[in-house]
């Protein structure tokens, strides 16, 4: 009888296939094990000072009301809050123009603006840093231009009220006019 006919034969390499796949299936596992547990072991350098009976997760007993104004809280600590003239106008290259730029009181940070022409990337006109509710109605450029229109670039920066730690900036598009 060959063992292609044979029972017992055919029985013997059905059993080493199941005993090849469990082996695999094992050391697959065990990779797995050794992987997530180097991971864990991986801890930042504050790890010593958390807290040890802290639970991860939202506190119970919160509605969703209370969690969506949280919610709220953190969108508005990263946003940006600003008023700009997109069109200010100048009488000549030397004269005061309507800069109109406003840190709104909701905005509940400091802020600073520069603005820069598109074309060479210069610096036309900065402010130092403005309150919550203030603004800046007109200013002088930093930089005489000759008549003429340019497109510029407005940066606004943005710091917390605490410490004047840098929150982040934003920018808006301006056309900005010198009339002669």
């Amino acid at each position: 009888m060959s063992e292609k006919n044979d029972p017992q034969a055919q029985g013997g390499q059905k059993r080493k296939g199941w005993y090849l796949l469990l082996a695999a299936l094992v050391l697959a596992v065990l990779a797995l094990g050794v992987y997530f547990g180097w991971r864990l072991s991986e801890k930042p350098a504050y790890a010593d000072k958390l807290e040890p009976n802290a639970v991860v997760g939202i506190m119970p007993g919160k509605t969703e009301e209370q969690i969506k104004a949280e919610l709220d809280r953190q969108v508005a600590d990263n946003m940006i809050a600003f008023a700009i003239n997109s069109q200010p106008v100048f009488e000549n290259g030397t004269a005061e123009g309507n800069i109109l730029f406003e840190n709104p009181t909701s905005n509940a940070k400091l802020t600073r603006l520069e603005i820069y022409r598109d074309d060479t990337g210069e610096l036309l006109y900065s402010t130092g840093l403005l309150e919550p509710g203030s603004y800046v109605p007109s200013a002088q450029l930093e930089v005489e231009l000759p008549a003429g229109e340019y497109v510029c670039t407005a940066y606004i920066y943005a710091y917390r009220q605490a410490d004047e730690s840098y929150v982040g900036k934003v920018s808006a598009g301006l056309n900005l006019t010198i009339q002669g």
